[in-house]
């Protein structure tokens, strides 16, 4: 039986390092306002989260949202497995090619069986 996991934090960045040995991370360039140089914009990025209390394996979907229109503008989808709900673990997600097609609010969220587990709203500007 799975349990949906609980996140503790996200966010969005430009560059993710993962430590080799200590399979620590470190998130660069962190943004909630997004400055771009056009519209529309193709933006690459990634969805830092640190998750806990999973179990089991679970599809994972990531979805970026305008807030002025409610229309999705971007959907990755992947799979998480959790072996121990008393470990924490950090999901990574790199969202290629996402058209902001004007400047304004969005939404990037975060749902683990299609239960919305965490979200960030950022602004795209020009």
């Amino acid at each position: 039986m799975n349990h949906i996991p609980v996140a503790i934090g996200l966010v969005l960045c430009e560059v993710v390092i993962v430590d080799e040995k200590s399979h620590n991370v470190t998130a660069v360039n962190c943004f909630n306002p997004r400055k771009v140089k056009d519209f529309p914009a193709s933006v690459e990025f990634f969805l830092l989260a640190w998750l806990a209390d999973g179990l089991g394996e679970m599809p994972v979907e990531v979805i970026v949202d305008s807030l002025e229109t409610l229309e999705e503008i971007h959907r990755v989808e992947k799979r998480l497995r959790f072996d121990d709900p008393l470990k924490d673990k950090y999901f990574l997600a790199r969202i290629r090619e996402c058209v902001f097609p004007t400047a304004g609010p969005y939404v990037v969220s975060l749902f683990a069986c299609g239960e919305l587990i965490a979200h960030r709203k950022i602004r795209v500007y020009q």
